[in-house]
């Protein structure tokens, strides 16, 4: 171990020390809640592939998933994240405004976007079949399908942002929920 001349000089150093772990601490949940933005733009990927590709698959050794599977296994990876970040800041004590406002928009990707855009693209790849039979009936499902897709985007958008206006800082808060999580209904979806 290193000689200091004071103690004082010796203090300096554990401070500075200190101070960048704390900087590598509170990049962390900013990190994660990234990997949950990342998770959603992700599962849109895979869904639009699987749309093209007609849900091939993706193999690894021996495991086969189709896209369509892939996809909803990264909005599953992102819950999971987007469970940990908010935890690892009030952990961390590095809770911040511009962290609940990145965990929004990371939300709305993944848990907005990317399962209205899975069931659109699921569905859509269901329904080709359908259009040999009836192409009334097949046009209007897809219309239909459509504007659920939507109305579940309009209805995330308006939750985190209603959330993201009523957010309070206090741990207590965060303890309980005033409606359905966009985590939850993209579950269900």
């Amino acid at each position: 171990m290193a000689r200091f001349r004071t103690e004082a000089a010796k203090e300096s150093l554990l401070r500075r020390v200190r101070r960048q772990r704390l900087n590598y601490i509170t990049i962390l949940p900013s990190l994660v809640t990234i990997l949950n933005g990342v998770c959603g733009f992700t599962a849109i990927a895979l869904a639009s592939k699987g749309a093209v590709v007609g849900n091939g698959g993706f193999s690894y050794h021996r495991l086969q998933l189709p896209y369509f599977a892939m996809a909803g296994y990264m909005i599953l990876l992102a819950m999971i994240a987007d469970m940990l970040d908010g935890r690892l800041a009030r952990m961390s004590k590095t809770t911040s405004s511009f962290g609940g406002q990145l965990d929004s928009l990371c939300d709305i990707i993944s848990f907005g976007v990317a399962p209205a855009f899975l069931m659109l693209k699921v569905l859509e790849y269901k329904l080709a079949g359908l259009a040999e039979f009836n192409i009334v009936v097949e046009s209007f499902l897809r219309r239909f399908v459509w504007v659920a897709a939507a109305a579940y985007i309009s209805c995330a958008a308006i939750r985190l942002a209603r959330f993201n206006v009523e957010n309070e800082e206090d741990e207590s808060s965060h303890m309980s929920f005033i409606g359905l999580p966009t985590p939850a209904a993209a579950g269900v979806v």
